[in-house]
């Protein structure tokens, strides 16, 4: 963390919840397919083989491991504006929020930034260039290695699979996505 903002963590509130906020993009294609196959002859998969794909925003609360996603057509201030109501609303209004967040370009806006001055919330910028130090990238990493087991025959079938592990994954996995970040709190 950037030593101005390691300044900024020493003087939150007790109270303040400190969440790790990324975005993320989901495809339903994998960048390689394996199979076996009679020498001389080759696999043919049926049904849907063009990519789709879905944006996905997320915060992860590095106490519960509790994750709060929104999806959105891209990545720009307002969408990020969107996604912090959505969190923000999660939380009482009272409690201070800390958010973990990379330097992209609309984290920065002066509409973001009047946002969370509003709403109790504290930007806490990476260095740049390095996502290894932001905690819910590992649980991207954990999302996308149980959507690449699948093999998906429609666009919609990937999106409704996507959806429905978002909706669940607080019930689901919410133990495994605190301890893939307990090594970097």
């Amino acid at each position: 963390m950037e030593r101005r903002h390691k300044k900024k963590l020493e003087e939150l509130p007790l109270n303040t919840i400190i969440l790790a906020q990324d975005e993320s993009r989901f495809s339903s294609e994998v960048p390689r397919v394996t199979s076996w196959s009679k020498s001389g002859s080759s696999v043919v998969y049926s049904g849907y083989r063009y990519g789709t794909s879905l944006n996905c925003f997320g915060s992860l609360n590095l106490k519960t491991g509790n994750l709060i996603s929104s999806f959105h057509d891209r990545g720009n201030a307002q969408a990020t504006i969107e996604h912090f109501k959505k969190v923000r609303d999660t939380y009482d209004k009272n409690i201070p929020l800390a958010i973990i967040i990379d330097n992209a370009s609309w984290h920065k806006t002066l509409a973001v930034q009047e946002y969370c001055e509003k709403n109790k919330i504290t930007l806490l910028f990476l260095p740049p260039y390095s996502p290894e130090y932001n905690p819910i990238e590992r649980v991207w990493n954990f999302i996308k290695s149980k959507i690449k087991q699948i093999f998906f025959q429609t666009a919609k079938k990937f999106k409704e699979y996507i959806l429905n592990l978002f909706t669940n994954i607080n019930d689901t996995d919410s133990d495994k996505l605190a301890n893939h970040c307990c090594s970097l709190i």
